[in-house]
This record gives structure tokens, sequence and C-alpha cells, in this order.
């Protein structure tokens, strides 16, 4: 699978919240339902996120997107993404596909009663998105740098927006022991480090500042398209947000 696959298989580069770009690490064919290995072909229409961690050490060494990325066929796993500790976001599996990540066993089905699509009987694989955040269960509040928790942020509110799921910290606010009786990972980041509620006023926050921005460009009765687009970039980058366009204006 080349880098023109990936994209057109369902992987995203950037985030209207950070100039930092999506490291593409791809999973072996064999951890996720690829249809290429061991699994199915699978289609992922998530609802929410869950967040994990790797029970590995907040440093430089990014063991877990190379374990996705191996062949261990008795152990297959992965997640969509991987949130490193100096900020940095992975991802290892095609968005519109399904990991090898989150399976319930020995809990109710969450529920999220916000008037939004709820968990289906079928695997919580193709229904949620997830990232494994570099560090281990019991030490992630102390090892957690200020880069993750705002790439963790970023990623939580990007994810909201993409597929707007209701404004809902519960959305991005579920961890892997939320879903299974021997699993206790991600219960700090979902429930305790703040990151699902600071990723929903964001959300919030940029939505308002964008309907500001474009009352303002409306009532300037700007008309051309590559005009209008100049000022509400330019508009937006004053309000502190990045702007990536695929093309330059104009073109």
């Amino acid at each position: 699978m080349n880098l023109d696959q990936m994209i057109k298989g369902g992987y995203w580069g950037t985030s209207p919240f950070s100039d930092r770009l999506m490291i593409i690490t791809p999973a072996h064919p064999d951890n996720w339902y690829s249809g290429g290995g061991q699994f199915p072909l699978r289609e992922c229409s998530p609802i929410a996120f869950v967040w994990h961690e790797p029970q590995e050490d907040s440093d430089d060494n990014e063991q877990t997107p190379r374990y996705f990325a191996q062949y261990h066929p008795l152990t297959p796993g992965s997640t969509t993404y991987y949130s490193d500790s100096d900020g940095d976001q992975y991802q290892c599996v095609p968005l519109a596909r399904a990991p090898v990540a989150n399976g319930l066993k020995g809990r109710p089905m969450p529920r999220f009663n916000d008037g939004g699509p709820e968990f289906g009987a079928f695997s919580l694989n193709q229904q949620s998105h997830s990232s494994e955040v570099e560090g281990r269960s019991h030490t992630i509040h102390l090892t957690m740098t200020n880069a993750q928790y705002d790439g963790c942020v970023d990623l939580a509110a990007l994810s909201m927006i993409m597929y707007d799921w209701p404004r809902n910290p519960k959305r991005v606010g579920l961890a892997h022991g939320d879903l299974a009786t021997d699993r206790s990972d991600g219960l700090w980041i979902a429930h305790k480090s703040g990151i699902p509620q600071e990723a929903t006023n964001r959300v919030i926050k940029l939505e308002k500042d964008i309907n500001d921005i474009k009352a303002l460009v409306w009532g300037q009765a700007v008309k051309q398209n590559d005009t209008g687009a100049i000022l509400v970039n330019h508009a937006l980058r004053l309000n502190g947000y990045e702007v990536h366009t695929e093309h330059p204006p104009g073109k």
C-alpha cells in the first residue's frame, strides 16, 4: 500500500488546531481489519473516541507504532492513533477501517444520551476511534507533558469536528478500562485529565469564532470566492488558529 492509497483509504494529514502534520505509520495488515491479513475487511464509522495507554515509558522511543507495524499474528492489535509525549500524533490505521482495539468484556455498553447515535450491538472497533497515549496507566498523570496534553485535546477536537459528534465530552471521554474488566488503561485521561471537556470547549469556541468571522465577511459584502477565502483565513489566523489549505488562494 503506497501513500496515495493510504490517503484514499481514509488517512488524514493535518489538524485545524495545530501546525503539526499527522505522522503516517501504517500498522501491519494483520493488526487491523484490512481484508489483507488474518481479519476481514471491516469499515469504521466512529461515534466516539477511546483512550488507551501502551504501558511503555514516556520518552523519545516510540515503541508502539513500530509494534503495530510488525507481524505478530498471535497477539494482533492496533489503535487508530498514537499520541507521543512530545505532542506528535501518529496515524496507524485508515480512518475508514476498524482497528483491533476496543472490545466489550464484562461491562455495560456505554450510552451518551445526547440525542446523537448510540453504540449498536456489534463490534466497537467499527464504531470508535482510539489512541494509545505514550505512558503507563498508573503514572500517566505524572508523565503527561503539556505538549502531549495539547496534542490529545487537538486530536479529540478534530475527531468531534470531522464526524460531527454532539458537543458532549463523553463522546471523546471513553477509556479502554470502561469497556473491559481486565483493562485499566485510559481511565485517568478519560475521566480526570480534563482533556474531553477542553476538547469540547475548543470546538465550541472555534465554531463561534468562525460564525463571527463569516458574519463579518458577509457584512463587508465580499462576493469573490478567493477574496472571501483570504479574508476568512486571515481572520482565523488573527484569532490564533492555524489554517491549512490544499492549494494556495487563487489557484
